[in-house]
């Protein structure tokens, strides 16, 4: 049995002359400055890439505020009105779908003005951040200040901090959150409850339910500040990384890896991805292969040959004290070793390295953010590729990792697709995030890399690889797999919505809510 679609916004549950008012009034709030009506002006407002340009005839308007109250008045509003919110912080969701809803009539909220680093605390090692700070103000920020401390960097940098985390993001750990409800209200999270507290960001469990967590992938409220932890700088830091020519090194490598994850040995998140997934971060596809169809393996091989890549590519750091890194050096590079023909390399840095001295390569696992993870975009098109995101989670078991890995291959290639993926590992737990490229302006090319995501999505999840993270597309494709007990978890959270945002206001962009 499907999930209960549900209810989808439209003009009706938005009609002209209640937006209108509506805006007006936005207007007496915000100023005439800080609100756009005009298709061209919200493009230009948002970005090119964020707003593919047959969905701009949905947006009713774009606002935004730049205070809590600010914030509060708009939803104040969006209730009186029955107008929905779709908010924008200049995540692009590469892969994720897109950044404005499929049906007519919302008003995104950009948040890019609230933009302050409120904290940094370099005792206990946080800052606090609205959430219109990205990696690179927070790093700038950082730098600026002299501050001994590094932050946990994702491939795309430039998003929101706050949106990262919100999306359930794996680099970052929050702890302490503002936010706006739909009714207007202000809550703070956790300690941050206690009018007095001086522990709201260095402890989460406050007295009661927990409420952080509800926030994930949700939009239940909208979050106007987050407490986010950071980390010394370390005395030493060594970039690492893992060549195997083979296919088949793929058990070998995650039964290696496992312990030192789970014993703390290695303490980031280790990235392991297949040839194409790092050949597609530097060339466009056509340089090698300017064929339609899968890349043939003696295609392959030719890449494997001019750029040293393997068929998987393990990159991680080591941090710490000097003899602390050497002693894990050491023991790491005699158990990699067991795996034939593999290639461990390292770089090593001074953990005060200034960012010109270390590598582009290098600089996210340094707490220093780099831009060029658009390149995967290009993979189908030097100006016009794009690509859908199609993650799941597998155990981190090798056997699990292999089928996983094979199903997901298999599926893809079967719809006329490379298999551009990487693992993102934790300590128990592979996370499989794969590119499904396409050129958007073909658009037969852009129904067949629709076709595959939902194709093999289905199959994952038939599988028990779950799907990870959030999505526009498809509706409810994702959602209707967590079906135990006929969908109860998402009666659940539907529950939930229901009771602190009645009207609907404020969006989800994620098929859960």
């Amino acid at each position: 049995m499907k999930p209960t679609p549900a209810p989808v916004l439209s003009d009706a549950g938005a009609n002209a002359h209640s937006v209108n008012t509506a805006v007006d009034e936005f207007v007496n709030v915000l100023g005439s400055g800080a609100v756009a009506t005009d298709s061209e002006d919200i493009a230009a407002r948002v970005g090119v890439h964020a707003i593919p340009t047959d969905r701009l005839r949905y947006i009713a308007a774009l606002i935004a505020p730049s205070s809590v109250a600010q914030v509060q008045a708009v939803v104040s509003i969006a209730n009186r009105y029955r107008v929905p919110l779709w908010l924008y912080t200049g995540h692009r969701h590469h892969g994720q779908g897109a950044s404005v809803p499929r049906v007519p009539g919302f008003v995104i909220v950009d948040l890019r003005r609230m933009n302050r680093v409120l904290e940094i605390n370099e005792k206990c090692a946080y800052a606090v951040v609205e959430p219109g700070v990205s990696f690179f103000d927070l790093y700038e920020h950082l730098r600026a200040g002299g501050h001994e401390l590094m932050m946990p960097v994702p491939d795309l940098a430039c998003d929101s901090v706050v949106d990262y985390v919100l999306d359930g993001g794996h680099a970052l750990q929050s702890c302490g959150m503002e936010m706006v409800l739909a009714n207007g209200s202000l809550v703070r999270t956790g300690m941050g409850a206690l009018s007095t507290s001086r522990a709201w960001h260095t402890c989460g469990q406050g007295l009661g339910l927990t409420l952080d967590g509800l926030l994930l992938q949700s939009d239940l409220g909208i979050v106007t500040r987050m407490g986010v932890w950071l980390k010394p700088r370390p005395e030493r830091y060594l970039s690492c990384n893992i060549v195997c020519r083979h296919d088949r090194d793929l058990q070998s490598l995650v039964d290696m890896i496992r312990p030192f994850l789970m014993d703390g040995t290695i303490s980031n998140h280790p990235v392991l991805s297949n040839l194409v997934g790092t050949a597609a971060r530097i060339a466009g596809r056509q340089e090698w292969y300017p064929s339609t169809g899968v890349i043939p393996e003696e295609t392959l091989e030719r890449i494997a040959d001019e750029t040293g890549l393997g068929r998987w590519n393990l990159r991680f750091a080591l941090y710490g004290r000097h003899d602390v890194v050497e002693a894990q050096l050491a023991t790491l590079a005699a158990a990699f070793g067991g795996i034939a023909q593999a290639v461990f390399s390292y770089r090593e840095y001074d953990g005060n390295a200034p960012e010109e001295a270390i590598l582009a390569a290098d600089k996210s696992q340094a707490g220093i953010p780099e831009p060029g993870a658009d390149q995967i975009a290009r993979w189908a098109g030097s100006t016009t590729g794009d690509y859908l995101t199609l993650s799941s989670v597998a155990r981190l078991d090798a056997t699990d990792v292999e089928a996983h890995y094979r199903l997901v291959r298999a599926g893809l290639e079967q719809h006329g697709f490379d298999h551009q993926c990487m693992f993102v590992l934790s300590s128990r737990s592979a996370l499989q995030i794969c590119c499904i490229s396409f050129d958007r302006t073909v658009s037969a090319q852009v129904r067949a890399a629709h076709a595959a995501f939902d194709a093999v999505l289905a199959q994952a999840a038939e599988a028990g690889f779950g799907p990870h993270g959030p999505h526009t597309h498809p509706e409810d494709g994702a959602v209707a797999h967590f079906s135990f007990n006929d969908h109860a978890l998402q009666r659940m959270q539907r529950s939930i919505k229901e009771l602190i945002d009645p009207n609907g206001i404020l969006a989800s962009r994620t098929q859960w809510l």
